[in-house]
């Protein structure tokens, strides 16, 4: 199995919305490597948008927080810009894992 050093904590934090994210959780909660990575992902996806409409809640109109708002595709952009094997280390993870990737996608 792949095992690439993945710097979790230092790719993200400082980044606007997304050091919140790792910040939600108790220090060491993501392990600095693939699966670390992937868990962040996960979390990112679902809540960087809330803390940009957290941070814009009470300075902004709903016109400009939604222009402010990130959609699926940039937040996934990100995400890649951060940790671009993480697809291919979950990949690698799962065919070593014997667990069949086409349950893994489709189900």
């Amino acid at each position: 199995m792949i095992q690439r050093d993945v710097e979790v904590r230092d790719t993200v934090l400082g980044v606007d919305y997304f050091s919140d994210v790792y910040n939600l959780k108790e220090p060491q909660y993501y392990e600095e490597n693939a699966l670390g990575a992937f868990l962040y992902s996960a979390d990112a996806i679902f809540d960087v948008n809330g803390y940009i409409r957290k941070t814009f809640k009470q300075s902004t109109t709903d016109e400009e927080k939604r222009e402010k708002l990130m959609t699926v595709e940039q937040i996934f952009d990100k995400l890649i810009s951060f940790f671009p094997h993480m697809l291919i280390d979950v990949y690698d993870f799962l065919v070593k894992k014997g667990i069949p990737v086409e349950l893994a996608i489709f189900d």
